[in-house]
């Protein structure tokens, strides 16, 4: 990973190096399904016409890395402050790409000596975060000018769902369509 953003600060200037085993920003938003059994029949019934969207965890494993030790704790002192002082409040992440971002709320934060402790110059961390809204939105927004008849928005290569505001006066019946290209 090439990108860690938490609320404009680059993490990884703190010396992380992400783990693989980081997970959840690739994934598309998981859906859960409401049923309930129908008494007298096999299977049960779907009491909602549209799943509902499960809030998206997101967790990165890292391993901290400093030149000395005192570096390692200045470091994890930093990480620790950054965080914890964002634990009430929605916190804007960016991975891979830094052109999407997550509003999440951090979960926790925990750091692990590599032994010998006092000697070692990395720890093992594992950060969570859960974000209460699952999808990701884009940084710059797209504007489009529907003057001279129809206008195609980009919207990238995963589940989309667009947010239309129409500014100024509409004279006449109009339709906005959305679909897929």
């Amino acid at each position: 990973m090439s990108v860690f953003i938490v609320d404009g600060f680059d993490m990884l200037s703190l010396g992380l190096v992400i783990d693989d085993d980081s997970s959840g920003w690739r994934d598309a938003p998981e859906v859960e399904h409401v049923f309930a059994p129908v008494p007298g029949r096999y299977g049960a019934a779907r009491l909602q016409r549209r799943g509902n969207r499960r809030v998206r965890r997101l967790i990165v494993n890292a391993t901290m890395v400093a030149d000395t030790v005192a570096t390692l704790r200045a470091n994890t002192s930093e990480l620790r402050r950054r965080l914890m002082a964002a634990v009430d409040d929605t916190v804007e992440l960016r991975f891979e790409e830094s052109t999407k971002y997550y509003t999440a709320l951090v979960e926790a934060c925990d750091v692990t000596p590599i032994a010998p402790a006092f000697k070692q110059k990395a720890h093992r961390v594992r950060i969570s975060f859960v974000c209460p809204d699952p999808l990701a939105y884009d940084v710059d927004e797209t504007t489009a000018d529907f003057t001279a008849g129809p206008a195609d928005l980009e919207l990238g290569d995963g589940p989309s769902w667009a947010d239309v505001t129409v500014n100024g006066p509409l004279a006449g019946p109009w339709q906005l369509i959305y679909r897929n290209a």
